[in-house]
């Protein structure tokens, strides 16, 4: 499964791998956001007024924690114990999004819920870790009218809520 471009924005530029530290040190210099995975970085999308004004609603990216916040020991900033993460999907994104990004999520002990919010259409997909290791049920929601249930949390949003502003194509 292929992952998002690297940051350079040429194809043809070989550079080197980064530390932690680095990356952390060139990501504060810079003001853009980007991800770091395996001492390489990639640039996140996200630049359609729909992706700006879900993300407002339900903050992009977000996580809850339960409990105090765990800092990972090897990265600076980084938080290791999650229980559940949202991630409002783009074009060029959501495929590493629905794969290998979930796959590393996924190797966190605390991890339990992932929430996929489409940003074209009404449409939130909920991973929910049962009780056996590694055992996810996988629900859609697709329409307007629908109520996502997060179990993690006990509660549910409607779309109304994730969608709140958000003008959607026909």
């Amino acid at each position: 499964m292929p992952s998002p471009r690297p940051a350079s924005g040429d194809e043809g530029l070989k550079l080197p791998q980064l530390t932690p530290a680095e990356y952390l040190q060139r990501e504060r210099a810079s003001g853009d956001k980007y991800e770091f995975h395996d001492g390489r970085v990639y640039a996140l999308a996200g630049g359609t007024v729909n992706h700006g004004l879900i993300g407002g609603n339900v903050y992009p990216d977000a996580m809850v924690i339960c409990g105090g916040l765990e800092k990972s020991d090897e990265v600076v900033d980084a938080l290791v114990n999650p229980l559940l993460i949202v991630e409002v999907l783009s074009k060029s994104t959501a495929e590493y999004d629905r794969g290998d990004k979930f796959y590393f999520y996924r190797q966190l002990p605390s991890f339990k819920e992932y929430i996929l919010i489409e940003q074209d259409r009404y449409v939130v997909d909920v991973h929910y870790k049962r009780a056996q290791r590694d055992l996810w049920q996988i629900t859609r929601y697709e329409g307007w009218e629908q109520r996502v249930k997060l179990q993690s949390l006990n509660l549910e949003i409607s779309m109304e809520e994730w969608y709140f502003r958000v003008e959607l194509e026909a």
